[in-house]
């Protein structure tokens, strides 16, 4: 349950509530054991930090999540903890090491069919590319997620990358 209300919030753009939320989940799922729900709720940890500009904790926990996740199978996950790793390294101008965990995450999601995450991870891309100031790059990227977002039906990104492809 805790799980599920912090990824709510984090969607919502509430990441207090949502570290508070993943706060209380991580302890439940330490002590039955799950580890990629332990992985999960690092994650929720490492995306709530990062949207609070805490990249040192953003950062740590994203390293925890791996390294619990190379003891499962879940590819998925692995690909939304790349992403955050990405988006960190972005916030603090490391672009080539963010490009490398953003197209490691891209790679991840399309192998694994998660079609939104690789729409959200080719918005993340577009947006390096953006700052890096490769505007052919970025409204490239831009543009394919939001075609593959719009054919998600998800309409939160899609509207963010129509936005940004202006802004472009």
């Amino acid at each position: 349950y805790m799980l599920a209300k912090a990824g709510a919030e984090l969607w919502r753009g509430r990441a207090l509530d949502a570290l508070a939320y993943a706060e209380r989940a991580i302890d439940s799922v330490r002590a039955a054991g799950d580890r990629r729900l332990e992985a999960v709720a690092l994650g929720q940890l490492a995306q709530a930090t990062l949207s609070l500009g805490r990249l040192d904790e953003a950062q740590g926990f994203a390293a925890e999540a791996l390294a619990v996740l190379a003891e499962t199978l879940d590819r998925r996950t692995e690909g939304y903890v790349l992403g955050i790793q990405g988006r960190v390294a972005e916030a603090r101008g490391l672009f080539a090491e963010a490009r490398e965990r953003l197209d490691a995450a891209l790679s991840i999601h399309r192998a694994v069919g998660d079609r939104m995450s690789e729409g959200v991870v080719e918005c993340y891309r577009g947006s390096l590319a953006f700052e890096e100031g490769a505007l052919e790059e970025a409204l490239g990227a831009f543009m394919r997620a939001g075609a593959v977002l719009k054919d998600c039906g998800e309409r939160h990104y899609t509207a963010m990358t129509a936005a940004a492809s202006g802004a472009v």
